[in-house]
């Protein structure tokens, strides 16, 4: 990405904004779709307290 910023004379966060833009505008985020999966969100502090006592 640096490289084409030089090429362009523009800045690397100029050019990952272009990008964003882009993908935006041409790639819309997917719709969430209604599954029986189930997300459960685990607490990493009891891997940690159990491995450094």
């Amino acid at each position: 990405m640096n490289a084409i910023a030089k090429i362009l004379y523009a800045s690397p966060s100029t050019l990952l904004d272009w990008i964003r833009n882009f993908g935006a505008e041409h790639a819309p985020s997917p719709e969430p779709q209604e599954t029986d999966t189930v997300v459960l969100e685990l607490d990493e502090m009891w891997h940690y307290l159990k491995k450094n006592k």
